[in-house]
């Protein structure tokens, strides 16, 4: 076993770096996403000056992950590039997950001696890699919803709870709550399964106290940076995302969920989803709510964001983190499923033909994954990074500008950044779809510049004199012009 285990290190560490080298090779060091440069500059100003802000000295509720800007703090008190020390953090995630996902294929599979190797390698999806390149919290979410899942396997087999397991539950569960608010949706299933188990009423309600207790002093610290800031526990960025995308929410419900799912199962997740089915019904229909509880976890997470937030961009990271679950999942349900056939011999043709098709859509898979992550990156730094190098060289320190993508241009220019989404500036959320109110917002605020795609602000760009625009990019398969810096007129 200690081999194998081995094995899939050295593999998800040379997958893991292959995935990352055409990026590298072509565009140098790199995130795939201006969000991350968000968490990057929260990270930096923690470890500097002790404060939660976006720009030195100004405290704001835009940063999104509390957990995950603390780690990332790490890298900056030890003086590490930040795209390392990220990229480092996503390594370990990954082969967290791997090692939890192949130990959890082991013991529900003790007859077949390839499972946990093989469940082991399910885990790197090119999604989940993509995340590990990305310098957000997607991952350590995924994991963490993961570690739960495999708690509650274990507690199956063992049919021994004390209190100290519940205790370890809640300290992830309240983990998970400040990797990400919606991180608490996974007290769901765990109040399911304990709901479920043979314990009696008094110790339920007492376990049920403390799932919602420990978590609630985990976020508090959290809660009082962003109460403080905008008279709200919850982010700004959690309105923001609301107000700016509200017009996705006139599509139908069916187009959504399609919107959603489509982009998160595309490779071998699409190949899960006959077993990942069976084992969630077969289970219910069992009552049994291990697997059952977490199963309806991922297809409510999904829900929650197609009710409210259907992003499906950037390749369906909002509702990555359902992945390593569903991974786990769909993979047990696909061999239970093969395992229906009573034919010795057209059982082992089919799992060959499943394991196979598997492996060839996984290989496939990762190179087109690799292939997004340098599109991505290349996208970022030719925009954002290229613009935020130029304003830095060429405007004063303390210049009065309004943006829409702030990340890098906060990370890497000493300017007043005003934040026309809201992230920073909460203010504006309520009009920030409205350019006519902007323009007015502009004027009282003094702005002297502003940064924007010229075609996602037509009124405003009019009112501008364009003296800096990036490279032209390709979107949609159509000519776009780049990210524009104008001189404000007032």
């Amino acid at each position: 076993m200690a081999r194998y285990r081995l094995a899939l290190i050295l593999i998800s560490l040379t997958v893991f770096l292959s995935f990352g080298a055409s990026t590298y090779v072509q565009v140098g060091t790199g995130f795939p996403l201006d969000d991350a440069w968000i968490h990057q500059a929260y990270a930096r100003n923690l470890a500097l000056d002790g404060d939660w802000a976006f720009q030195a000295g100004q405290p704001s509720a835009g940063g999104t992950s509390f957990l995950w800007v603390l780690l990332l703090s790490i890298g900056h008190l030890l003086h590490l590039p930040p795209v390392i020390w990220s990229a480092m953090l996503g390594f370990a995630l990954i082969t967290a997950m791997v090692l939890m996902m192949a130990k959890s294929a082991e013991s529900l599979l003790p007859q077949n001696l390839t499972a946990g190797f093989a469940a082991g390698l399910l885990l790197l999806d090119w999604h989940l890699l993509w995340a590990a390149h990305s310098g957000m919290e997607t991952l350590l979410l995924g994991c963490l919803a993961l570690a739960l899942l495999v708690r509650v396997i274990q507690a199956e087999q063992n049919r021994s709870q004390p209190i100290r397991y519940w205790v370890g539950n809640a300290l992830l569960l309240g983990a998970a709550s400040i990797t990400r608010p919606d991180g608490i949706t996974l007290i769901g299933p765990l109040i399911v399964f304990l709901i479920g188990s043979s314990m009696s009423s008094g110790r339920k309600l007492f376990l049920i106290g403390l799932l919602v207790l420990i978590p609630v002093i985990l976020y508090a610290p959290y809660a009082a940076i962003n109460w403080g800031n905008t008279g709200s526990m919850l982010p700004s960025t959690f309105f923001a995302k609301q107000s700016e995308y509200a017009v996705l929410l006139e599509q139908g419900l069916v187009t959504r969920f399609l919107n959603l799912i489509i982009p998160l199962i595309a490779g071998v997740g699409i190949l899960l989803v006959p077993g990942f089915i069976f084992l969630v019904l077969s289970e219910i229909n069992k009552r049994r709510w291990g697997f059952s509880s977490f199963g309806i976890w991922v297809v409510g997470y999904i829900g929650i964001y197609v009710w409210r937030l259907p992003l499906a961009y950037q390749h369906g990271r909002y509702v990555m983190p359902v992945l390593p679950v569903f991974l786990l999942l769909g993979g047990l349900g696909s061999f239970r499923l093969v395992e229906q056939i009573k034919q010795a011999r057209e059982r082992r043709v089919v799992q060959t033909v499943v394991w196979g098709s598997a492996i060839a859509v996984q290989l496939v898979f990762l190179f087109l994954g690799a292939r997004a992550l340098w599109a991505d990156t290349f996208f970022i730094e030719s925009q954002m990074i290229a613009t935020a190098n130029w304003v830095s060289q060429n405007f004063p320190p303390g210049s009065r500008i309004a943006a829409h993508d702030i990340g890098a241009l906060g990370y890497f220019a000493e300017i007043q950044l005003y934040d026309l989404a809201g992230l920073v500036n909460p203010e504006v959320i309520p009009f920030s779809q409205d350019e006519s109110r902007l323009s007015k917002y502009l004027d009282q605020n003094e702005i002297e510049y502003l940064i924007a795609f010229p075609d996602w602000y037509p009124f405003l760009s009019e009112r501008g004199d364009l003296i800096y625009e990036s490279p032209e990019y390709f979107q949609d398969g159509k000519q776009t012009g780049g990210l524009a810096v104008f001189r404000w007129q007032k």
